[in-house]
């Protein structure tokens, strides 16, 4: 079948047509004493014909509306994909202003330990207060609202 996508569509309009035109003229000449003979394979030929025609006429329209349901999920992909695209930026965002608050919440929480430094002592024992501004810094995040 591939090979009669080559030729265009209109040809087997045209063997349809011409099946049709045999089988007219199969009675118009099935009066005619001489070509009487004829009659019979005329018409089985352009039965054939239009067998022939109507099915590949069917599988071209067939193909077509194939071919349009395809561009019109392409279209519609094309829309998603534009979505999604939009999606992705405010998403790549939303990560950016994330990772920059978590960044200035370690510089708070270094800032604390530096200002409180006293609380680990020489011995490397940590002191109570230290690990609460750790617990602190763990469960409660700066400047993360919910």
């Amino acid at each position: 079948m591939w090979i009669l996508s080559y030729l265009p569509t209109w040809i087997f309009y045209a063997i349809a047509v011409l099946g049709i035109l045999g089988v007219i003229s199969s009675y118009v000449l099935g009066m005619i004493p001489l070509i009487n003979q004829y009659k019979l394979p005329l018409e089985v030929i352009s039965i054939v014909v239009i067998a022939f025609g109507v099915f590949i006429i069917g599988g071209v329209e067939n193909e077509l509306s194939w071919q349009a349901k395809v561009k019109e999920l392409e279209a519609q992909v094309a829309i998603a994909t534009a979505k999604s695209n939009e999606t992705n930026t405010v998403i790549q965002q939303k990560v950016i202003t994330k990772i920059q608050v978590v960044k200035e919440q370690i510089e708070v929480i270094k800032k604390e330990i530096e200002v409180q430094k006293e609380y680990i002592n020489t011995d490397c024992r940590v002191n109570s207060i230290a690990v609460e501004l750790y617990n602190k810094a763990v469960t409660e995040p700066v400047g993360v609202t919910k």
